[in-house]
């Protein structure tokens, strides 16, 4: 999905997983760098990391497997995301069901047509994910080629980018809030004084 959206083979897919850590990618088409983060593993530390990570980001794009109609590991992450957020401004969501093929007989099909079957079939297992993530909708893609649905992704995301926008702008300002409060001056106080005592410490020596 990550090369899919932006449009070069640069992130190294595999039958495993391949992500290890969150590596950057920039995005110009959007004005950003995509983030891609390693999976969740069903480990608390795991949990942790990535919650951490995306608790940090201006827009989540959150890809499921459209065969995996909403795992435990997912719905901790949604939990734990939900309680750090909290009175905070909070990232605008995108869900993703990936493998939308993994539901379909005979894929690819010609000119990537559905009948009404697949669609029901799709809708469900979308439906499936978005009642465990708390009524989310749900896109199905297949990102490899012959992709699919890849607009419809990109048509969310930039319907999107207004409210990341304003993320970021909450996020810079609480953060120079925490530098002009008592905290700050403390830390700009001691860091000063450090610098002061090093000075004076390089002097005594000379």
């Amino acid at each position: 999905l990550v090369n899919a959206l932006l449009g070069e083979d640069r992130a190294e897919t595999d039958a495993a997983p391949a992500t290890d850590r969150a590596v950057a990618y920039a995005w110009p088409a959007f004005g950003a760098d995509l983030v891609d983060t390693p999976g969740l593993d069903g480990s608390s530390k795991g949990l942790k990391t990535l919650a951490d990570r995306v608790a940090g980001a201006d827009l989540v794009i959150w890809v499921h497997r459209a065969n995996r109609p909403g795992s435990e590991p997912d719905r901790a992450l949604a939990e734990r995301l939900a309680a750090q957020q909290r009175g905070h401004r909070p990232a605008p969501v995108v869900h993703v069901a990936a493998g939308a093929d993994l539901l379909l007989r005979d894929w690819p099909r010609p000119e990537n047509r559905l009948t009404p079957a697949d669609h029901a079939l799709l809708d469900q297992a979308c439906a499936a994910i978005g009642a465990a993530m708390g009524e989310a909708a749900v896109i199905p893609v297949r990102a490899e080629a012959p992709d699919w649905n890849l607009d419809s992704v990109r048509a969310a995301l930039s319907q999107a980018l207004p409210e990341a926008r304003m993320v970021h702008r909450a996020r810079l300002r609480l953060q120079a809030a925490k530098g002009t409060g008592l905290g700050g001056n403390l830390g700009r106080a001691g860091r000063g004084l450090g610098a002061l005592m090093r000075e004076m410490g390089s002097r005594f020596r000379r």
